[in-house]
C-alpha cells in the first residue's frame, strides 16, 4: 500500500512557518492525523537500494549529489571530513523523502524508541524511589524526577525538580526537562558566535582509536592519543607545526622519513616540521602517548598525507 504521507506532512510543515501555532493546536493537530487510517508515524528508518538513493540524491538534492566521488573516501574507507564540510546541513527527510514519489510506508513489527533528547532517556531509564536518573559521579539531595548525569567530574545538585543537568568533557548542559527538545537553539547560538565547542569535540574517533584534547594555547596544543591493537596512523608530515611525542602507555614503532625507532612507556621523540612520520602499534594492547604540538599554525588541515 502506497501512502502519501510526505505530502500531507509538507502541508503541515508550511501551516507552521505561515502562520503561529502554540503547542496544544500542534498536539491536537498530531493527534488527529493519528486517527486517520492513511497516516504513518515516521520512525525514521529508511532501506533501499544503493543505485535508487543515489539516483534520488542526483534528482532531489544536486548539492549533496555533487559531492559524491571515489576522493570522498580514505584509505580506510571513511569519508574525508573536509566532504563533510562542503554538504549543506539538511537531513534525509527534507532532501530527498518529502520530495520522492518513489516509496512505500511499512509498519515494522518491532518496538521502536527515539533516542533523540535527553528526555526520552530520562523516560527508558530505570529511576529511584524520588523518580530521578543519576549516573556517573553525581551528589544530590533533594532532587526529584531530574536526569543527572556525570561523564568525568564531579556534580553536586540541590533542590531541584524535573530538570536535566548533564557534564561532558565539552560542556555542561542544565535545562528544564519539559524543554530539552530547545537545546538546538543553543546550539545554533554557540554557531552565531562561532564557539568551538559547537564544531569540535575534545575526544575525536578515527579509525585507528581515538585523541582528547587536554589543552590548546594560540601556538601550542596537548592530547592524549590512543592507538587500538595492530592499528596505525598512516605516513603524514607538517608545515607549520612540531610535535614532540611521549609514551605512557605500550610499545610504539615510530618512522621518521626512512628511520624506524621503536619506543617503550617513558621514553620520548620529537618531530620536526616538514619531517615525514607514522605511528604504528603492532602490539595486542592499547597504545596511548601524549603529544605536544607546538608551531605558528596547529589546525588540523595542516597535515599532507
Amino acid at each position: 500500500k502506497r501512502i502519501r504521507v510526505y505530502t500531507r506532512r509538507r502541508q503541515f510543515k508550511n501551516s507552521q512557518k505561515n502562520e503561529k501555532i502554540s503547542r496544544k493546536t500542534k498536539s491536537r493537530q498530531a493527534e488527529e492525523y493519528i486517527k486517520q487510517k492513511d497516516f504513518y508515524w515516521n520512525s525514521g528508518i529508511y532501506m533501499a537500494k544503493i543505485s535508487v538513493l543515489i539516483e534520488a540524491f542526483k534528482n532531489y538534492a544536486p548539492k549533496e549529489y555533487s559531492n559524491f566521488s571515489k576522493e570522498m573516501f580514505d584509505d580506510n574507507n571513511n569519508i574525508k571530513y573536509k566532504y563533510y564540510e562542503n554538504i549543506p546541513e539538511i537531513s534525509i527527510d527534507y532532501a530527498i523523502m518529502e520530495k520522492s514519489d518513489n516509496m512505500a510506508c511499512v509498519i515494522p513489527e518491532t518496538q521502536w524508541t527515539d533516542y533523540g533528547s535527553w528526555k526520552s532517556i530520562y523516560n527508558s531509564s530505570k529511576k529511584d524511589s524520588k523518580k530521578n536518573v543519576i549516573k556517573g559521579n553525581v551528589i544530590s539531595d533533594n532532587v526529584k524526577e531530574s536526569f543527572i548525569y556525570s561523564s568525568k567530574e564531579l556534580v553536586a545538585v540541590s533542590a531541584l525538580k524535573d530538570t536535566i543537568v548533564v557534564e561532558t568533557e565539552d560542556a555542561v548542559l542544565v535545562c528544564d526537562k519539559s524543554r530539552a527538545g530547545d537545546i538546538n537553539k543553543l546550539v545554533t547560538k554557540l554557531k552565531e558566535n562561532n564557539e568551538n565547542a559547537a564544531f569540535v569535540h575534545k575526544t575525536v574517533f578515527k579509525p585507528w582509536g581515538f585523541s582528547t584534547c587536554l589543552n590548546k594555547g594560540k601556538d601550542w596544543l596537548s592530547k592524549v592519543i590512543t592507538i587500538s591493537a595492530g592499528q596505525k596512523i598512516s605516513t603524514h608530515y607538517h608545515n607549520y607545526r612540531s610535535e614532540h611525542w611521549v609514551i605512557l602507555e605500550g610499545s610504539a614503532v615510530i618512522t621518521l622519513n626512512n628511520s624506524k625507532y621503536t619506543l617503550e612507556k617513558h621514553q620520548s621523540i620529537d618531530i620536526p616540521t616538514k619531517i615525514k612520520h607514522s605511528l604504528h602499534n603492532n602490539t595486542k594492547n592499547a597504545l596511548k602517548i601524549l603529544e605536544v604540538q607546538k608551531g605558528e599554525y596547529i589546525g588540523e588541515d595542516d597535515i599532507i598525507r
